[in-house]
């Protein structure tokens, strides 16, 4: 326990967030025009009662914990997960969770994130938590503690990367893999259904990101294009290897025709190389990711990205936050874990600045 805590006072950004935005809000914003939404952005879980079922581990009485819902994300970089803390702040302590306060847990750059993640999970778990709500950098590693919690009638809500396990309640996310092929059969339709193209990733451990590339290569190859060898170029985020992957790979394909990549810092590497090559023009290039940041959207208008998935984080948080709130306090009972899909946008060089699109990117 004293580990715990001073690693956490030593490397962890604990946001406890007391008395800020005590209203919320529950709208929902869709871009449209040339932007393709996934499905409807669907409402919150609906109240179904107490308990439990299914000889599923019962919620224990809300006495018994802290009466803290704490979340523990990813990181707090890049537009997303920027959005997704947003999300966490206008939920504290609102009226849609009865008052409840709410701590957010973010791994801090620079370090092993993993490893704070996990110390940052166990930290939480020795609080006593009214509910635990966790975005997995490692659906592997991550998997006991969560099942721990579950074992013990904490409500367990994943958000955005699942973890490997059954014991959990919601998962809130984007449909990674249906996204990835819609997008890759898009990318491949615009090629003419021929041409080469590579994909990048952070890590094999990433549920989210395991999705993401499995679902653009099924619609890159079903539309009629050609991976090149190697496989997935994973990189671990580094910026550097991400540029020479990139680069390589440009001088042994220099007739590639796309890049899709799971995170939009690659996009971000990949775009210097194509620059870097001073062969290129932007567009020439496909290179389409997922999410963004500032360096994101002005690539974007520049035309050396050339499409970007907007995922709707903010809403995914805080609805995630919501569905923990009503199985703690037992408005709803548990039940099998549920997959509840949440909205997207396609953005290009030519709807990035369209009035909608904005609304859609920065709802907060």
């Amino acid at each position: 326990m004293k580990r715990i805590l001073a690693l956490l006072l030593a490397a962890v950004m604990v946001f406890s967030f007391v008395g800020c935005n005590k209203g919320s809000d529950n709208s929902s914003s869709s871009g449209s025009g040339s932007t393709t939404p996934s499905t409807p952005t669907p409402a919150p879980p609906p109240a179904t009662g107490g308990g439990s079922s299914d000889g599923l581990t019962p919620i224990r009485d809300q006495s018994e914990s802290s009466g803290v819902i704490y979340v523990v994300s990813k990181g707090n970089t890049g537009g997303f997960w920027s959005l997704s803390e947003k999300g966490v702040l206008s939920m504290n302590k609102a009226a849609e969770i009865g008052g409840t306060e709410v701590v957010l847990y973010n791994p801090l750059p620079g370090g092993d994130a993993l490893t704070q993640q996990v110390e940052m999970v166990e930290a939480a778990l020795e609080n006593n938590p009214l509910a635990l709500v966790v975005a997995a950098r490692d659906m592997d590693v991550l998997a006991p503690l969560t099942d721990k919690a579950y074992d013990m009638g904490i409500p367990v809500v994943t958000y955005d990367s699942d973890v490997n396990s059954d014991k959990y309640d919601y998962f809130f996310a984007s449909d990674n893999v249906g996204i990835g092929v819609q997008v890759g059969k898009q990318v491949a339709e615009q090629l003419g259904g021929s041409g080469l193209f590579a994909v990048f990733s952070g890590t094999a451990g990433a549920d989210t990101e395991l999705k993401r590339e499995n679902g653009f290569r099924e619609g890159l190859l079903a539309g009629g294009l050609t991976e090149v060898s190697g496989g997935t170029q994973y990189n671990n985020y580094d910026d550097n290897r991400a540029f020479s992957q990139a680069s390589d790979m440009l001088t042994a394909n220099p007739d590639i025709d796309a890049f899709v990549s799971a995170f939009m810092v690659l996009a971000l590497n990949i775009s210097v190389a194509i620059k870097d090559k001073d062969i290129y023009n932007p567009g020439d290039i496909i290179n389409v990711t997922f999410d963004q940041n500032d360096d994101t959207l002005k690539l974007t208008e520049e035309g050396w990205i050339t499409g970007f998935i907007q995922q709707d984080p903010y809403h995914m948080v805080r609805w995630a936050i919501e569905a923990a709130y009503k199985l703690a306090v037992g408005q709803e009972e548990r039940t099998a874990k549920k997959y509840v899909p949440t909205d997207w946008i396609f953005v290009t060089p030519d709807n990035v600045n369209d009035d909608d699109v904005q609304k859609f990117m920065f709802p907060a």
